[in-house]
């Protein structure tokens, strides 16, 4: 798989991506001259170095606070305002007091059901002699 690129493979090539970036001044002085010759010669090893050279820049944008404009857009749309607990423990209590407030004035203002007539129970006065000695 060794190329024109002076004794620098493909897979070397993707290697040395992977692990010294896109960035030939941060490549090992070594093997920079192998790999930019790789580069200049074989269309398929300059396809890696244009795909990790674009991953790189993503990368550091990512690293510097800039996101790219389709993810401000997205960020931008789902971006809600996270509720404070001090902000929710006032409506759960501002809903307590009004249930308290209303429950109050309904009970207050319903009609009584104390109206004493004696539906409310039946008392039978019942004498043994009268139901022919059964009790």
């Amino acid at each position: 798989m060794t190329t024109d690129g002076g004794g620098l493979t493909r897979q070397q090539l993707a290697d040395l991506l992977d692990r010294h970036g896109a960035r030939p001044a941060s490549w090992p002085a070594g093997m920079r001259d192998a790999a930019e010759r790789l580069i200049a010669a074989d269309p398929a090893a300059r396809a890696t170095f244009v795909a990790a050279t674009s991953v790189d820049s993503a990368v550091h944008a990512m690293m510097q606070g800039e996101a790219a404009p389709p993810v401000r857009r997205v960020h931008a749309a789902y971006a809600q305002p996270v509720p404070s607990w001090r902000r929710l423990a006032g409506f759960g209590m501002a809903a307590l007091a009004a249930s308290l407030a209303i429950g109050f004035v309904v009970g207050t203002t319903l009609p009584s059901t104390d109206d004493d007539d004696g539906t409310d129970y039946t008392t039978i006065a019942v004498n043994d002699v009268d139901l022919g000695g059964v009790l």
